[in-house]
C-alpha cells in the first residue's frame, strides 16, 4: 500500500500545483480535471483499505462520522438535482460534488497515510514545499497581474486562505519555531489583500494569547531564529514596498460608497438568499432549494457556508454541519490530557474551519490545503492517545 499512497500523493500534489499554475476555469482545464479524477481515485482505494483498522478515523473521531453523513447529504441532493428536485432551482454540477468529495478524501488519505507512516520524513517535507510554492506563486501571479479597483491596482487572491489554512501543521512539525512560522505565515497573507483570512488571523492572535504558556513553552531560541528573522525581513520589506498600499485601499474601501456594497458585495448576496428562504414553502425551508441551488437564485454561490447549507438543504442541513462543528470542539478536548500544544493547533484548526465558512466557504479547490491540515494532526493525535491506552 506505500506505493499506492505515493502514487496517490503524486497526484495530489500534481493536481494542486497544476490548478495554481494553469489560470482558467475548470471547464476549460482538461489536464487539471484529469489530475483530480485520478488523484481522487487512487485515494479512494487507499483509504478504502483502512476503514476497519483499530486507527481507523471514524473511531477516533465521532465528528468524522458526522461529517460522513454530511458527505452523504450531498450525494442525495445531487442525484435529486438531476430531476429537478426538491426545487427548480437545484443545479447538478458536478464539478461542486467532485471538489466536495475530494477535500474529505483527503482528510481520511493524509490521516492514513500518517497512521501507517507513509507520510513521513521526505515525502512530508515535499509535500510542505508544494504547498508553500503554490501559495507564494499565487502571490507573485497577483502581483504582476493586478487588478484595477476604483481607479487602482490592487492584489486580492486566495492564497492567503492557503498559508492559514497550513498554518497548524506547520507549527506542530516546526513547533521550536512555531511564532516564527506565525509571522512568516501572516507577512504572506497580508500579500494577498485577503481580508477574510487576515480577520481569522487576528482571531487566532487573540486565542494565542489566551493559551501564550503552551507557545513558549515549544519555543526555542536557535541557529534557525537567525534564517527566519533573515525570511522575515525580506518579506515585510516586499509587503511594505509593493503590497501595502494595496491592502490598505482594500481594508479602506471595505464598503462601496456608490453601491453600498460590502465586502465585495456579500451583503447584497446574503439578504437576496435569506429573503427567497423566508419566502420559500414550509418544505423548502426545512429541506432546501436544492444542490447549490445559490447560483441560481443570486448569480453566486453565497461565500458562506452557513448561508449556503441553509439555501441548499434547509434548516436541517444546515443543523447536520453546525453539529459537525460543534462535535468536532467536543472530541479535540480529549488531546488537552495528552498534548495541550496539539490542542492548540487542533483548536486552530476548528477556528479555520470556521473563519474560513463565514467569510468565503469551504467547497472550493484551496481547501484541500486545511484537508491535508486537519488529516496530519488527527493522526499525531489517535497516535499519542493510543500510545498511551496500549
Amino acid at each position: 500500500m506505500k506505493v499506492i499512497f505515493y502514487i496517490a500523493l503524486f497526484f495530489l500534489l500534481a493536481y494542486l500545483t497544476i490548478d495554481v499554475l494553469i489560470v482558467g476555469e475548470g471547464e476549460e482545464r482538461p489536464v487539471v480535471q484529469i489530475l483530480a479524477g485520478l488523484g481522487l481515485g487512487s485515494m479512494l482505494f487507499y483509504n478504502f483499505f483502512f476503514m476497519k483498522r483499530k486507527l481507523a478515523i471514524s473511531k477516533n473521531w465521532k465528528f468524522i462520522r458526522t461529517w460522513y453523513y454530511f458527505i452523504l447529504l450531498f450525494v442525495v441532493y445531487y442525484l435529486s438535482a438531476l430531476v429537478g428536485l426538491p426545487s427548480s432551482f437545484s443545479s447538478p454540477t458536478i464539478r461542486n460534488l467532485i471538489i466536495t468529495l475530494y477535500i474529505f478524501a483527503t482528510i481520511l488519505f493524509i490521516y492514513n497515510g500518517t497512521i501507517n507512516n507513509h507520510l513521513k520524513g521526505i515525502s512530508l517535507k515535499l509535500l510542505l514545499l508544494f504547498l508553500l510554492f503554490n501559495g507564494i506563486w499565487e502571490i507573485m501571479l497577483a502581483y504582476t497581474h493586478q487588478l484595477e479597483r476604483q481607479g487602482m491596482e490592487i492584489i486580492n487572491t486566495s492564497a492567503g486562505y492557503v498559508f492559514v489554512m497550513i498554518l497548524p501543521m506547520l507549527m506542530y512539525i516546526y513547533k521550536k519555531e512555531n511564532i516564527w512560522i506565525f509571522s512568516i505565515s501572516l507577512l504572506l497573507t497580508l500579500m494577498t489583500g485577503k481580508r477574510g483570512a487576515l480577520v481569522i488571523y487576528v482571531v487566532l492572535i487573540l486565542y494565542s494569547f489566551y493559551s501564550f504558556k503552551y507557545l513558549k513553552n515549544s519555543f526555542k531560541l536557535n541557529w534557525k531564529a537567525l534564517v527566519f528573522l533573515v525570511v522575515i525581513f525580506i518579506a515585510y520589506n516586499f509587503f511594505v514596498d509593493n503590497t501595502f498600499s494595496s491592502l490598505q485601499h482594500r481594508i479602506l474601501n471595505f464598503e462601496n460608497e456608490k453601491t453600498g456594497a460590502i465586502g465585495s458585495g456579500r451583503n447584497i448576496i446574503w439578504s437576496t438568499l435569506i429573503i427567497q428562504y423566508l419566502d420559500g414553502t414550509v418544505l423548502h425551508q426545512i429541506f432546501g432549494f436544492g444542490f447549490f441551488a445559490t447560483r441560481s437564485i443570486s448569480g453566486f454561490i453565497a461565500h458562506n457556508d452557513f448561508v449556503e447549507f441553509l439555501i441548499d438543504f434547509g434548516i436541517f442541513g444546515l443543523i447536520t454541519w453546525l453539529l459537525v462543528l460543534y462535535r468536532f470542539h467536543k472530541n479535540i478536548k480529549i488531546v488537552k490530557q495528552h498534548d495541550q500544544y496539539l490542542f492548540l493547533m487542533l483548536a486552530f484548526c476548528l477556528i479555520i474551519l470556521g473563519g474560513r465558512g463565514l467569510f468565503s466557504g469551504t467547497l472550493r479547490t484551496d481547501n484541500i490545503n486545511f484537508s491535508i491540515s486537519i488529516g496530519y494532526l488527527l493522526a499525531i493525535a489517535s497516535t499519542k492517545i493510543n500510545s498511551v491506552h496500549e
